[in-house]
């Protein structure tokens, strides 16, 4: 799992639709589509219920994006800690 990923399903999650979150991420729909169905896959179960405008979230969908944002969240703040302590050694 890297942050790429981690990203990817926090913004499906966040627009709740494939065609949206592909254009802001930048990558084709099918793409995001196959990285979803790899994930899942990998999880062992369903992490959005998927209808025709929409994408929702399903339990394990939610705890997934809770744990991810944690995630991405942590790595950041860790960048900027090493970026400051850089700088203070400079």
């Amino acid at each position: 799992m890297d942050i790429k990923n981690l990203t990817y399903f926090i913004t499906l999650a966040e627009q709740k639709n494939m065609r949206k979150a592909s254009e802001i991420l930048y990558i084709s729909q099918p793409s995001l589509s196959y990285f979803l169905t790899k994930l899942e896959e990998d999880v062992g179960m369903p992490l959005f219920y998927r209808t025709k405008k929409e994408l929702q979230l399903t339990t394990a969908g939610q705890m997934y994006l809770e744990a991810a944002i944690s995630m991405v969240r942590i790595r950041n703040d860790l960048y900027k800690n090493l970026q400051s302590l850089e700088n203070h050694h400079r």
